[in-house]
């Protein structure tokens, strides 16, 4: 099993998502990268080793397995009664585009929110709209 991608480059933490700061990526003996790690809200941080792809060992995951920060990211569709518009850079963008774009022929009616985390759909959130084009709610 290997560690998907892993880019000393980018922000790391550990595998269960405690934040991890590298000191130093030439430790001798087989665990090259060394980490350090705030432990239960310790006012002390331990000194970790991992390979050079942030796993401990060959044979299973560890929690203390190095991994990049996952990025999360969202897209917004405008969402009219028969079609949906083009994707925007956020909210606000969407909101504008379906206030200038609705129509009688096709009333806005929210927009779509697609939240991905490395590229990868996590959740959905549709903001619907009042008439005006205002937000009115959340839902899905």
């Amino acid at each position: 099993m290997t560690n998907k991608a892993f880019d000393l480059t980018k922000p790391v933490q550990t595998r269960s998502g405690k934040p991890a700061r590298i000191v130093c990526t030439d430790v001798k003996g087989g665990l090259p990268i060394g980490y350090l790690l705030l432990h239960n809200n310790a006012d002390a941080e331990y000194f970790y080793r991992v390979r050079g792809d942030g796993r401990r060992n060959d044979f299973s995951e560890s929690d203390f397995d190095l991994v990049n920060v996952p990025v999360k990211t969202s897209r917004f569709t405008v969402v009219y009664r028969h079609f949906y518009g083009m994707n925007q850079a956020n909210l606000q963008d969407a909101l504008g585009k379906g206030r200038r774009n609705g129509s009688r022929v096709s009333p806005f009616e929210g927009v779509l929110e697609k939240i991905y985390e490395d590229d990868i759909l996590q959740d959905v959130i549709f903001h619907r709209v009042d008439e005006e084009g205002e937000l009115i709610e959340k839902a899905l």
